[in-house]
């Protein structure tokens, strides 16, 4: 009678004392490898013995064919594999197998038999490592220990629960797809693969974390992608060393260029689309499993300040979309440190007019501008990180009311003056346009610190702010190319796709700043047919 037998109710294993006792009860080879020449009870003992203690971990017996003699063993971890897939295309198989019955001339049957004409699963290999099959084993796998047989089979039955394919909250479009990277390695490549069926796309995969083990994919087009560049990022990533990476976080902080720089110097998206045109321009994209982002490097500054919806509307549009997210990042870092400036420092430079209704407006305050402005933001910074928290409907209200009642408290109770609450509010909606996360958390931190040095000097601490800033962009490297091109080092050609959007047929060349194989875009068909 078939049973099925978990780790965690099975009989206990032996446990081994010393190493020789293991050797001679697994019928190892002298030299102590792992390899399996050994009956299936013998394999079957090793594995419930490295296993022990796992619940999750599933022994099933069968007989191969209805022989009793060529008893078998699937191990597995509950709830990592498709339970239909695995009872149709390799229980039942296994067990009407007709060649299990046909002995070779040493009297078992071939691996290779069962592989080629007994089970109905598209990836399969056989191995002769145990620890090997271990962890493979570990990282979802199927494995089958046969009597008689050496070679351990290991099968690919994929199973489990996935999050469907959904719209990213965080880069939403009105225009283009809605398609977004789910936590899957595979289905986001593959995602690429249909989005982009060249045959010269690559898909390098390794493995980091010394426990984790998780999967990681360089993609890249190898006819575009400058093969210096290529060999440089996959050196960053076969240096890492860590017990676990659990989000593609980890991986940036070990590859990019400057660890101490407040900007970010890889790209992350959940957006398919913005990959695929990322490999069409050269770059390259860093895949991790169990995580929907996806880093794209190298980096440059001007790429945060881009949204894949400035190419779908009118050349227009997205050019005035560009120029109101350039002048929103001037005013989310620079309004609130001048307004601080201007009444501290520099109270000649406002209009008489308007001057006297600020002070009007503040002489019930008792403390000094950057002491409201510190306290709007750590309010406004704490409704925030408690949005993100809370589910979407409490966030909203929170997000609403929170803040009408805050705001009206603190003017009442004098804390701070409605100027400076119009001056905040005019700065978080503006640090709302910024298209990408990671650009609009830095543009807040540098937002303080220009903050403290207005607070500090006045107008000319925001210069030596700014000042500063710009040094630091001009010296930052991704991967070799300029973070703050082009713009410095200027690139006339690439100018055209900067704050100006021109029409997609006038870029004929790919961006001078990324390192290609092949520089022409498109050709420009308009100017042939004017020709014609």
């Amino acid at each position: 009678m078939k049973r099925l037998i978990t780790s965690k109710h099975n009989i206990k294993p032996k446990k081994y004392k010393t190493i020789k006792e293991i050797a001679a009860t697994a019928h190892l080879r002298a030299d102590n490898s792992r390899k399996i020449i050994s009956p299936v009870k013998d394999k079957e003992e090793w594995f419930r013995y490295e296993l022990a203690g796992n619940g999750d971990i599933v022994f099933r017996e069968l007989f191969i064919g209805g022989n009793e003699e060529l008893d078998a063993i699937l191990i597995y971890m509950y709830g990592s594999i498709d339970k239909n897939m695995l009872n149709a295309y390799v229980i039942k198989p296994l067990m009407s197998f007709k060649g299990g019955k046909e002995k070779s001339i040493e009297g078992s049957i071939s691996y290779k038999s069962i592989m080629d004409s007994c089970l109905s699963v598209g990836t399969i290999k056989a191995v002769t490592d145990k620890d090997l099959a271990k962890n493979e084993m570990f990282e979802g796998k199927v494995i089958l220990l046969v009597n008689s047989i050496d070679q351990i089979i290991i099968m690919e039955v994929a199973g489990g629960k996935a999050r469907q394919v959904t719209e990213p909250e965080s880069e939403k479009t009105l225009r283009g797809t809605k398609e977004g990277f789910i936590e899957d390695i595979w289905n986001n490549v593959a995602v690429i693969r249909k989005t982009l069926p060249d045959p010269s796309l690559k898909v390098e995969v390794s493995k980091v974390g010394r426990r984790t083990k998780t999967s990681l994919a360089v993609v890249y087009l190898k006819s575009l992608a400058d093969d210096k560049l290529v060999k440089e990022v996959k050196s960053r990533i076969k240096k890492i060393d860590i017990d676990g990476v659990l989000a593609n976080g980890y991986i940036e902080e070990f590859i990019e260029d400057n660890p101490y720089s407040p900007f970010p110097q890889t790209q992350g998206t959940e957006k398919p689309d913005k990959v695929v045109a990322a490999l069409l321009e050269g770059r390259i994209a860093i895949f991790l499993d169990r995580t929907p982002y996806v880093l794209l490097v190298p980096a440059q500054l001007i790429q945060f300040f881009q949204a894949p919806e400035d190419y779908y509307e009118r050349p227009y549009m997205g050019t005035y979309i560009r120029l109101l997210r350039a002048i929103a990042f001037l005013v989310t870092t620079s309004a609130a440190p001048a307004y601080i400036a201007l009444t501290s420092f520099h109270p000649e430079l406002v209009p008489l007019e308007l001057l006297l209704n600020i002070a009007e407006l503040r002489k019930q305050v008792p403390f000094p501008p950057v002491v409201e402005a510190l306290i709007m933001e750590f309010v406004i910074e704490s409704l925030r990180e408690a949005g993100l928290r809370l589910p979407t409907a409490v966030a909203t209200t929170l997000g609403v009311v929170g803040g009408i009642i805050l705001g009206d408290a603190a003017v009442r109770s004098n804390l701070v003056s409605p100027a400076m609450i119009i001056v905040i509010t005019i700065t978080i909606i503006c640090n709302f346009i910024i298209p990408n996360y990671s650009m609009s958390l830095v543009i807040r931190l540098v937002r303080l610190y220009l903050i403290l040095l207005a607070a500090a000097f006045g107008a000319f601490g925001i210069t030596l702010g700014w000042l500063v800033m710009i040094i630091h962009l001009c010296k930052l490297e991704s991967f070799g190319v300029p973070y703050f091109a082009p713009l410095a080092p200027t690139r006339f050609k690439d100018l055209k796709d900067l704050y100006v959007r021109v029409p997609i047929w006038a870029m004929k060349d790919r961006p001078d700043s990324i390192p290609v194989k092949d520089k022409k875009r498109t050709v420009n068909a308009r100017e042939q047919k004017n020709g014609n």
